[in-house]
């Protein structure tokens, strides 16, 4: 399994101020005092965080999407399933995002 990326939580804990600071010093750094975005800025380059975009983008309005891992492709009922879920999803405005674990539970983790 790959390693677990942090999470600004976990990085402001380390840094020690809060997860709304470090997220305001990556999205609106004008609204934070210059030494403490420097600091943020030290961290984020050390550890190469990268802000998860899946995180922002369930936190706001939401995405429409849904997701759907199924376990394997060869089997016709999951094709089946797929296809009645997609539907159901479109007529309620959502889109179906349909990923393949190919039976391998790591890449159900990932997914």
């Amino acid at each position: 399994m790959k390693n677990k990326r942090m999470t600004m939580t976990e990085l402001a804990n380390l840094i020690g101020v809060s997860q709304a600071t470090v997220s305001r010093a990556i999205n609106q750094p004008e609204k934070v005092k210059p030494e403490v975005r420097e600091k943020i800025q030290y961290f984020i380059d050390k550890y190469k965080f990268i802000p998860n975009e899946n995180a922002k983008t369930m936190r706001g309005v939401g995405s429409k999407i849904l997701g759907f891992i199924v376990f394997s492709f060869s089997n016709y009922y999951y094709l089946d399933m797929i296809k009645y879920a997609e539907k159901a999803a479109r007529e309620k405005g959502y889109s179906l995002l349909v990923m393949n674990s190919e039976k391998n539970a790591e890449f159900e983790l990932d997914h």
